[in-house]
């Protein structure tokens, strides 16, 4: 047997063996070192995304998009060192690296008519009286420009916006602006101010830091948890050390694995290492186990050793096999830390199971004393025997009643699965108590705009934007997207400022804030603007006037709530003229079908972009996961039938989740998404140890019940000790300050007792009716 030939070789060549697993380790390490961490928008998806290409598309055209909003409470009366403080603190940001531009009330562009035309200045120059700084203050309040961005509708709040650099792939510069803002806000008079601060940076620094610490703290709360619960699994030393120096180097090898693919570490990242301490560890386990009761009646060490291979080695393979092939179908993710995670913990997984098929036989070939393997009796021990021994007696009897609980509550699960849906709060996935959160809630509560949608209209046409036509939809456009009034947003763009020209070379009379009729005024409106020096334009249109860039600012809020908006806007591109064959009398440019082009971009569009892919990957994700785990059961058991039932049976402990969280309206995330696949490939760990036990003890004893009771007080240990053990590391998530997180935790947890109980119950249960049948159908026969 090929199991024997391995084993012999094993310990034939101890010390190769040994070393070979220390080059594997040293590899990894120096891999891991590579590893950086991007949190991007851009890191969600995979680099041939259509959305990401345009998204791409649109930062080329129009620089950065990123920004940070400072919102900053206005004292009842404003003063001269008031406005003069605010001076100064634009300034000071100004002078932060990778600050590219920063405006306020103070330096915000201001267009007003002259007799050579137009001049544009700041806001609030410097050299103004109090008196002139609250005629301004009138006018901020009420202009649509000023107006929910630099301050608020009620004059309480001023905006201040920092517009930065991107740097794709990295995210250490933004930590570098953060800590740089911070510095400056810790600063006398600022650190008297009641001050918020939001934007892409800031929540991307945040999000490095808390993927860095909670990384850290949980694999520690994980691994001191998982340490006790071996210590009472086993009762010995080597008992917990082995599996946890087992599990320390699965974790080197994800990390390691991540800088060898080039993989960024995110804000999936936490999970890896509880992950790896807790289910990485489950060879060794189960080989230990083994060798323990080998050990315990009475078989010497190098037979124990043996033995222990040639009944638990094939199994631990298969179940490791399923595991990571589940964790594996999410490389056909279109989210890019999902695939990422997924082909990361998988192929970790594999590495775990070759360390543990080594080192664990060739450790124990290494003890001379016994005494050191052997299960220690303890109260706890027996207590769980007399448990067990209860439950195989309550299964022999009941088994059909147990049967017809499970159809119910599939039953049951299956309506809640049908009310899953989807809903990705980039936000939401921290807990609502955090700083960011508080900051984020206060900004849009205040001034509003933390977020950003992009609507780009391309003519292709050189000179298209100027048409007045064009320009007279695109403004019908902006008025429907201001009448989605639950996102309170805040629209600019080039309409907006030939509007602000037209008025100001009109004497600045309000009724002439509009646009246009005559394309050469148009150009002539812009020809000024371009001549005061002005780089506004560059942000609004392309150097050739082909294309038109809406900028929307909205509160951030869950993806559910801007789809009615979307489906405007593609409702808006299908009936609009714009994008027709037509020969409009009011355009004095021909506008055809094939020249028009709108899209969306931004990062409210990419995250609810991610929302769409969630479900997708649930069920490609599951699908694959259920194949395999499919697969390997009929392979393992040389039975299509049970086969299939047992690969059931563990789909039902996942369906119990799906529908629990359908029915409590926990939404999927790419968080909550990992879920069932992973536990599909964990459960089935538990499947393909217990029946083949159970077959195992059948041919010796030829009674099921008898063969389900010798199952449950040997291999139903493990199955609940690694249970208990998995279920601690996985509740630790509920530490967490992302609370996507929690709910990660609290669903796998959630799925691990349900499989729990399908191992102790449904599985068995289902074992009893084949094996009935089989001896009532030979019964007969005979």
């Amino acid at each position: 047997m090929w199991v024997d030939q391995f084993t012999r070789l094993l310990l034939k060549h101890r010390l190769l063996f040994l070393l070979l697993i220390i080059l594997i380790i040293a590899v990894f390490v120096f891999f891991a070192s590579k590893l950086k961490f991007d949190n991007t928008p851009d890191s969600f998806f995979i680099s041939t995304d259509k959305t990401l290409e345009f998204y791409k598309k649109f930062q080329k055209n129009y620089a950065s998009d990123e920004y940070s909003l400072f919102v900053i409470r206005s004292p009842d009366k404003w003063t001269l060192s008031y406005i003069e403080s605010i001076r100064e603190l634009v300034s000071k940001l100004s002078r932060v690296d990778n600050v590219i531009k920063v405006r306020a009330i103070t330096n915000v562009r201001y267009i007003e008519g002259s007799e050579s035309g137009i001049e544009v200045g700041d806001f609030i120059p410097e050299g103004l009286t109090l008196k002139q700084i609250l005629e301004k203050k009138k006018i901020a309040v009420k202009h649509p420009y000023y107006k929910n961005t630099y301050i608020s509708a009620d004059g309480k709040y001023l905006g201040i916006v920092a517009e930065t650099n991107i740097i794709e792939g990295e995210v250490d510069y933004k930590i570098a602006i953060r800590n740089g803002f911070e510095k400056i806000l810790a600063e006398k008079p600022y650190s008297d101010l009641d001050i918020s601060v939001v934007g892409a940076p800031v929540l991307d620094a945040e999000v490095r830091e808390i993927v860095a610490k909670e990384s850290g703290l949980f694999g520690a709360i994980v691994f001191l948890l998982v340490a006790i619960g071996y210590w009472f699994m086993f009762r010995s030393l080597i008992g917990v050390v082995l599996p946890l120096i087992i599990a320390v180097v699965s974790i080197l090898s994800a990390f390691g694995i991540m800088g060898l693919f080039g993989f960024s570490a995110g804000l999936l990242t936490p999970i890896i290492p509880s992950f790896m301490i807790s289910v990485g560890a489950g060879s060794a386990v189960y080989l230990l186990t083994e060798l323990h009761f080998s050990a315990k009646q009475g078989t010497s060490l190098k037979e124990s050793i043996f033995e222990t291979m040639r009944s638990t080695a094939v199994p631990c393979s298969l179940s490791v096999v399923t595991t990571a092939g589940a964790l594996l179908a999410f490389s056909s993710s279109k989210i890019k830390p999902v695939e990422e995670v997924g082909l990361t913990m998988g192929l970790a997984l594999l590495v775990s199971l070759v360390v543990s098929l080594i080192l664990v036989p060739i450790v124990f070939s290494l003890i001379r004393d016994k005494k050191i393997i052997k299960l220690k009796s303890n109260d706890l021990f027996s207590y769980r025997t007399k448990l067990l021994s209860s439950i195989s007696v309550f299964v022999a009897n009941k088994y059909k009643s147990i049967l017809v609980f499970f159809m119910i509550l599939i039953i049951v699960s299956a309506s809640g699965f049908l009310k899953l849906d989807t809903d990705y709060y980039y936000l939401g996935t921290f807990n609502a108590d955090t700083r960011i959160r508080l900051n984020y809630d206060k900004v849009d509560n205040t001034i509003g705009g933390s977020s950003s949608i992009e609507i780009i209209i391309d003519t292709s046409t050189n000179d298209g934007v100027k048409n007045p036509f064009f320009l007279e939809e695109v403004d019908r456009l902006i008025n429907l997207v201001k009448s989605h009034k639950e996102l309170s947003p805040k629209v600019y763009s080039l309409v907006s400022v030939i509007k602000e020209l037209n008025q100001a070379v009109n004497n600045n009379d309000i009724n002439f804030y509009r646009l246009p009729e005559s394309i050469n005024v148009i150009s002539q409106l812009l020809l000024l603007f371009e001549s005061s020096g002005s780089d506004e334009l560059e942000h609004l249109t392309t150097a050739n006037y082909s294309q038109i860039r809406i900028n929307v600012k909205v509160k951030n809020l869950p993806d559910k709530s801007y789809v009615s908006l979307f489906s405007d806007i593609n409702k808006f591109g299908e009936s609009s003229p714009l994008f027709m064959k037509t020969d409009s009398q009011n355009s004095e440019v021909e506008v055809t079908e094939t020249e028009n082009k709108i899209g969306i971009t931004g990062l409210v569009h990419m995250w609810s972009k991610i929302s769409s892919y969630l479900f997708e990957n649930q069920i490609q994700s599951v699908g694959y996961a259920m194949l395999i785990v499919l697969f390997v059961m009929i392979w393992v058991f040389k039975s299509i039938k049970l086969g299939v039932f047992m690969a059931m049976s563990n789909a039902v402990a996942v369906l119990v989740v799906l529908g629990f969280m359908g029915w409590f309206g926990i939404y999927l995330d790419p968080y909550t998404v990992l879920v069932a696949a992973i536990a599909l490939g964990i459960l089935d760990d538990d499947t393909i140890h217990f029946v083949k036990r159970v077959q195992y003890e059948y041919d010796k004893v030829d009674d099921i019940c008898e063969a389900l009771h010798r199952t449950y007080i040997t291999t139903g240990q493990a199955v609940v000790a690694s249970s208990v053990v998995l279920i601690m590391a996985f509740s630790v998530y509920s530490l967490s300050q992302v609370s996507s997180l929690n709910k990660f935790g609290l669903l796998i947890s959630l799925a691990i007792f349900m499989g729990l109980i399908v191992e102790l119950f449904l599985t068995p249960a289902i074992l009893m009716y084949f094996y009935k049948k089989k001896q009532v159908t030979e019964t007969v026969m005979a």
